[in-house]
C-alpha cells in the first residue's frame, strides 16, 4: 500500500484528477469513521498524497470534489482549508463539515482571501462571525459587514470598530446596517463619510448623545394593545386592518412583533408575499435559508432589514407552531 501511495508522484495529472473524483466517491458514499472499510487506509493515503501534491491544480480539484462531502477526517479537511487561496477557496465556500466552533477556531489559520470568501456565506453563526471580525483584513471586514443575511452582534460590531475605526469604507457600511446597536452607532457617527452622515440623518432621529431609529410609537403602542391576548385569527384580522390603514413599515412591524407577537409578523409577511400563513410559519423556522430569503424578497422587505428578521426568527422558533 505504501509503495502505491509513493508511486502517486509519477502518475499523470489526468490520472490524479480522476483519483480526486474517486476520493469524493469514497467519502461521499462509503466512508464511516465508526465502521472502517477494508480499503479505508489505502484511500486515505491516496487522498493525503493528492492533498499535498506539488501541482496546485490537483490539490484544487481535490478541494472542489471534497467540498461536497459531509464527512471527512477532520485533519484532512483542515489541511485543505489552510492551503493556498487557489486551493482553499472552493472548499471553504461550500463545505458544511465544520460546525460554528470548529470554523471559528480555523479562521486564524486561513489566508486573507479565503477569509473574505467565508465572510460571504449566508449560514455563518456567531462564533465564526466574531472570529472573522477578529482576524480579517479590511477587505474581509467590508465583505462581512456587507453580508446582509447574517446577524452581527454588538460584540462583533464593537470589535470591528476597534480594529477598523480609521477605515471609512468599513465604518460606512457598518453604520448603515439596521442590526447595528445604537450604542455602537453613536460611537461611529463621527467616523463615517459626510455622505453616510447625511443618509443617517434621514434614517435616524438625533439628539445630543442619542441616536434612535424613527418608529411611530403611537401606532406601535395601539397595535400592541390590540394584539395583547388576541387569538391567531384575531392577530391576522388586526394585521389586515393595519395594512389597510398604513403603508407597511417593516421596521415598525418588527418592533410590534418583538413587543407583542411574532404572529403579527407572520400575517404581514403572508399578506405582502401572497403565501399562506402556514407556509410562512414553516419558512420562518429557517430550515431552508433560500426559501427564507425568497419570502422576504417577495414581501418587499428591505435587504438591510433581513438580519433583524433573521435574528428574531431564530429566537422565536418555538412560538411559530402553537399547540
Amino acid at each position: 500500500m505504501e509503495d502505491s501511495v509513493q508511486h502517486l508522484a509519477y502518475l499523470s495529472k489526468d490520472t490524479k484528477l480522476d483519483l480526486a473524483k474517486c476520493s469524493y466517491l469514497f467519502y461521499s458514499t462509503e466512508w464511516d469513521p465508526d465502521a472502517p472499510d477494508p480499503d479505508q487506509n489505502f484511500i486515505e493515503g491516496i487522498t493525503w498524497s493528492l492533498a499535498r501534491d506539488e501541482d496546485t491544480s490537483v490539490r484544487r480539484e481535490l478541494a472542489v470534489q471534497l467540498s461536497a462531502c459531509d464527512r471527512l477526517p477532520m485533519d484532512l479537511a483542515e489541511e485543505i482549508a489552510c492551503d493556498i487561496e487557489f486551493v482553499s477557496i472552493p472548499f471553504i465556500a461550500a463545505t458544511k463539515l465544520f460546525d460554528d466552533e470548529q470554523m471559528a477556531e480555523l479562521v486564524p489559520f486561513l489566508k486573507n482571501r479565503t477569509v473574505g470568501v467565508l465572510a460571504k456565506r449566508p449560514d455563518l453563526e456567531d462564533k465564526t462571525i466574531y472570529a472573522i471580525a477578529l482576524y480579517c483584513n479590511a477587505a474581509g471586514a467590508k465583505t462581512l459587514v456587507d453580508n446582509k443575511i447574517i446577524y452581527i452582534s454588538e460584540e462583533t460590531a464593537q470589535k470591528l470598530v476597534e480594529r477598523f475605526r480609521t477605515n471609512k469604507s468599513v465604518m460606512d457600511i457598518l453604520a448603515l446596517r439596521l442590526d447595528l446597536p445604537s450604542t455602537v452607532l453613536k460611537t461611529i457617527v463621527s467616523l463615517v463619510s459626510p455622505l453616510v452622515q447625511k443618509k443617517l440623518k434621514g434614517d435616524v432621529a438625533s439628539a445630543p448623545g442619542v441616536v434612535v431609529a424613527k418608529v411611530n410609537t403611537g401606532v406601535s403602542d395601539l397595535m400592541c394593545q390590540q394584539l395583547s391576548g388576541a387569538t391567531l385569527q384575531q392577530v391576522h384580522a388586526i394585521a389586515i386592518n393595519y395594512r389597510q390603514r398604513h403603508k407597511v413599515s417593516y421596521v415598525q412591524v418588527l418592533d410590534i412583533a418583538k413587543r407583542e407577537s411574532i404572529h403579527f409578523l407572520v400575517s404581514i409577511l403572508a399578506l405582502e408575499s401572497g403565501e399562506t400563513i402556514g407556509k410562512v410559519r414553516d419558512i420562518l423556522t429557517l430550515s431552508d435559508h433560500t426559501s427564507f430569503i425568497r419570502l422576504l424578497r417577495d414581501a418587499g422587505v428591505s435587504k438591510n432589514l433581513v438580519p433583524y428578521i433573521l435574528s428574531f426568527a431564530r429566537d422565536q422558533k418555538g412560538l411559530l407552531h402553537p399547540e
